[in-house]
């Protein structure tokens, strides 16, 4: 007995003639025909990942080959092709929406920090998460990280209006108010 058959050729290899290279900002496929190339602009990450995907479930490149150049693993790449047959592009088209609403920080909360924050602003003219922090703690009694507080505080736009809201408080001041 051999290994290898006399009258039955052995399985030929066929390495595909397709090759995939970076050049400039392009993703470039050579499908083989002389003097034509197919260049995608690197940034479109939607369009190059289904052409990529495309050419995998053809059988053109291999999925080793498309899971280096998206820089996924081969598991995910098999996943993401066999969802692109099934589903369309739709399938590729990152889906996550994150929090949609605040938990933590109602809109009880949030009247607090804007309050407190004034007040920091207007007494000592400037202000940190980690007193807002304590502060409010202090006079409310809730107990709210600093990290959270100063994205609060970006949020809600309080963080462009620390320079110009005491002089906008002193020239309201002056104004003598008018009662109807």
């Amino acid at each position: 007995r051999h290994r290898t058959s006399s009258f039955v050729p052995p399985p030929q290899t066929k390495k595909s003639p397709v090759k995939l290279y970076e050049e400039d900002k392009y993703v470039v496929v050579d499908l083989g025909i002389p003097g034509k190339l197919l260049k995608i602009p690197s940034q479109n990450s939607l369009q190059v990942r289904t052409l990529l995907l495309s050419l995998f479930n053809s059988g053109l490149l291999s999925r080793k080959t498309i899971a280096t150049f998206l820089e996924l693993t081969p598991v995910h790449t098999q996943k993401l092709a066999q969802k692109l047959q099934e589903e369309d592009i739709l399938a590729l088209i990152d889906k996550r929406q994150g929090q949609q609403k605040d938990y933590r920080f109602t809109p009880e909360i949030k009247a607090e920090l804007i309050q407190q924050f004034i007040l920091d602003i207007v007494s000592e003219g400037k202000t940190t998460g980690k007193q807002l922090s304590q502060r409010l703690q202090k006079r409310c009694q809730f107990i709210l990280p600093e990290r959270s507080i100063r994205y609060y505080v970006k949020k809600l736009g309080l963080k462009t209006i620390k320079r110009s809201l005491p002089e906008l408080l002193t020239e309201v001041k002056k104004t003598p108010r008018v009662d109807p």
